[in-house]
């Protein structure tokens, strides 16, 4: 529609790393519009693409009725950039539509050191789905971000050119676009109030557009942002909203995305089954697309899931399908997360040897593409593996390599799980006091960074540590405040840890019913939520328990229950 109406000449930027889509989006082109078609690749010898394309309209190979395809510019770099920027009134003087494929990083160049040819451009096209990565221990991948950086002040120095961008805007489209960008901007560095603001600002102007593409990205932001508050019901109900939209479009892509995002929400409340059977519609879609680098992402998903459930056999043999995409696309980031899985997995397996081989893959990628984020998650992990083999020191040594990178980065959240990994290696060298001072110093951070997930976990550390120090009162108190939240949030996985964790400390106080009460609590959630790996713990505990109460029928009942797991 842009191409039929643009009369003096428009410049579309697509962003798109696939090829399979690119190729799709030109035969769309083909098919709807009456247009000839002229490709112009760029390579080392050929960078200037205005003159390119002014040599080729004085030789009549181009006319006003044309549609140039500019591909390759990631082979002209870094000349191409200048080049866009100063001569960029030769495109208004041809009049020609020209689309210029970007992968996601050339685009966030040409933001940064080209801002007058993004401004000229009459429209800009950002709609293309992408990943961006949460989580430490294992990395989740959720849609609606295309944003990369390399630190928050990187990224905050671009919300800066964005903000610039949108004062001079006036063309709704672009108000709009540059909106829907700055919501995702925001979601990355947790300003949910500024993230949420401008995802209903392109909402709003994409409705009055009647562009439902739009309409789908802006709302699937406000879903993200729910669930970036731990409101992950809330969550649902926007993403299901945005699944609607892609259904009633045709949206195959943005489909399979409301997917991936609602199976994340699902999977967050601790519902790991209903997470998979999401994540399941959505690598159907990817595989029917041909898009390999969602394919990637559905296989990693459903991992995680399955390691939820303890099904760590099932959780490696995905982490390995989603290595070898990544390997097959050349995603050397993917391919570092999947190590990053892998480890994880043979973490939960109690195989710590074969774990660190893994993290340290994964290390080392992330220290070669200067992902500092990722390189300061594969210490914690690392930090972790050592501390399943007993080097605690090790464990400690790494944790403080963790903490270094985020407090280098600005990553508050990094560093308050660099505290809560310090404190869980003190805690095994039986230093509770010091773990204590540790866990206290997280949870200080993630109440300021208003993180209820992380707050509760701390909670359950504190409650961990005064246990060990034999002070069940402080034990209990921990724990409560833990379950208030995890109930708020609708995390069952969590709401179940905590009533164990209260089931141990009413047993240390010789409160022996009351611990059998809390234990039957999780056990039933366990069961609901399929974690029979967590269940078979209880069910030792309740015959523990039950053997103080001189009850042997119990004992062997519950032994039983927890052998046939």
């Amino acid at each position: 529609m842009v191409l039929k109406l643009a009369n003096s000449g428009v410049i579309l930027l697509v962003e798109c790393n696939n090829i399979p889509l690119r190729n799709e989006i030109i035969k769309t082109l083909n098919e709807r519009i009456n247009f000839k078609f002229y490709t112009i690749v760029l390579d080392e010898k050929n960078k200037n693409l205005p003159a390119r394309m002014y040599m080729d309209f004085e030789s009549k190979k181009i006319d006003e009725k044309t549609v140039v395809l500019v591909e390759g510019i990631e082979n002209a770099l870094p000349e191409i950039i200048g080049y866009l920027n100063w001569s960029r009134e030769i495109f208004l003087k041809l009049k020609l539509r020209t689309i210029i494929f970007c992968p996601i990083y050339i685009m966030d160049e040409i933001i940064k050191s080209a801002p007058d040819f993004y401004r000229f451009a009459n429209r800009i096209t950002i709609k293309e789905k992408n990943e961006f990565v949460e989580g430490t221990k294992m990395q989740m991948r959720s849609f609606v971000s295309d944003i990369y950086y390399d630190n928050e002040n990187e990224l905050k120095d671009r919300i800066k050119i964005q903000e610039h961008l949108l004062s001079n805007a006036e063309d709704d489209y672009k108000v709009a676009d540059i909106s829907l960008n700055l919501g995702k901007m925001y979601l990355k560095i947790c300003n949910y109030d500024k993230s949420i603001m401008y995802f209903k600002n392109s909402k709003n102007l994409y409705e009055k557009l009647n562009d439902k593409k739009g309409i789908l990205m802006s709302i699937m932001g406000v879903g993200l942002v729910h669930n970036g508050l731990c409101d992950f019901k809330k969550a649902i109900v926007f993403l299901e909203n945005s699944l609607k939209i892609a259904k009633e479009i045709g949206d195959k892509a943005g489909e399979s995305a409301c997917y991936t995002n609602l199976g994340n929400a699902y999977y967050n409340l601790g519902d790991f089954r209903k997470a998979i059977e999401f994540h399941e519609n959505s690598l159907k879609i990817a595989k029917e697309i041909g898009d390999k680098a969602g394919e990637s992402a559905c296989y990693t998903n459903l991992g995680m899931a399955y390691c939820n459930l303890g099904d760590f056999r099932k959780a490696i043999e995905f982490h390995e399908n989603s290595l070898k995409i990544d390997k097959e696309i050349g995603d050397k980031a993917g391919e570092s997360k999947c190590y990053t899985n892998l480890g994880a997995a043979y973490y939960s397996l109690g195989d710590f040897n074969k774990a660190i081989v893994f993290l340290e893959n994964s290390l080392k990628i992330f220290k070669e593409i200067g992902d500092k984020a990722g390189e300061s998650a594969c210490y914690t992990n690392l930090g972790m593996a050592y501390d399943g083999l007993g080097n605690f020191r090790k464990a400690i040594e790494l944790h403080e390599n963790s903490m270094k990178i985020a407090k280098e980065i600005r990553d508050k959240a990094g560093e308050s799980k660099s505290y809560t990994n310090l404190g869980a290696a003190y805690h095994s060298l039986g230093d509770f006091k010091k773990a204590i001072v540790f866990y206290e110093n997280s949870l200080k951070i993630f109440k300021e960074i208003g993180d209820k997930a992380g707050e509760s976990k701390c909670y359950t550390n504190l409650g961990a540590a005064y246990y060990s120090l034999g002070d069940f009162k402080k034990a209990i108190e921990f724990p409560e405040n833990s379950l208030k939240i995890f109930k708020e949030i609708g995390d069952k996985a969590g709401e179940s840890a905590c009533y164990t964790n209260l089931g141990m400390a009413y047993d240390g106080l010789g409160n022996f019913r009351k611990a059998i009460e809390f234990y039957l609590k999780a056990e039933k959630i366990f069961e609901e939520i399929g974690q029979k790996h967590y269940l078979k713990i209880v069910y030792k505990n309740i015959a523990v328990v039950y053997e103080k109460m001189n009850n042997p029928e119990k004992v062997e009942e519950y032994k039983r229950k927890a052998e046939e797991i």
